[in-house]
């Protein structure tokens, strides 16, 4: 998406039609995320001025959505304007015996934008990021999406190994 302002009712068709659980956004290209409809619960960090000059429009900005019913809150590790990170918080039956125990996952999402002039900067905090997240809570998942400008299928790719390698 390449500005919420201007594609918001094809995102509204999008989450109406498909019904995700979860939308990562990035390039939102707004400072604070006040959509029109209750989509669930919407977790911003806001764009900045190009350049840091303002005046001058707006770049970056990203936000994850979560439908309604899903707990999410915003998680303490964001180290960057180009990285989202929330805790989703999955519950699930699971049958012992007779009785059906209630459990809850921890779910980290992590919702990145690789601008192209920031590129290196971006992947040396994400890998950190989730270097952070590993060693505080080795139990949590951590599912990563994004933009990451680049095609993380290519042979000579450096960031997928590298992820690759954090375990998840």
């Amino acid at each position: 998406m390449n500005s919420v302002r201007t594609a918001e009712a094809e995102m509204y068709q999008f989450l109406d039609e498909m019904k995700p659980d979860i939308l990562m956004l990035q390039e939102t290209k707004i400072r604070r995320m006040n959509l029109t409809k209750d989509v669930g619960t919407v977790i911003s960090q806001g764009a900045r001025s190009k350049n840091c000059v303002e005046g001058r429009y707006l770049a970056g900005g990203l936000a994850t959505i979560a439908r309604k019913g899903l707990i999410m809150k915003k998680d303490q590790r964001n180290t960057s304007e180009f990285i989202l990170v929330t805790e989703l918080l999955v519950e699930y039956e699971e049958e012992s015996g007779t009785d059906n125990e209630t459990h809850t996952d921890k779910v980290k999402l992590i919702n990145v934008y690789f601008q192209p002039n920031n590129a290196l900067e971006v992947e040396e905090r994400l890998l950190s990021t989730v270097h952070q997240i590993r060693q505080a809570e080795p139990e949590a998942l951590i599912v990563i999406g994004g933009d990451f400008n680049q095609e993380l299928t290519e042979p000579n790719n450096k960031v997928r190994p590298q992820l690759e390698q954090c375990n998840m």
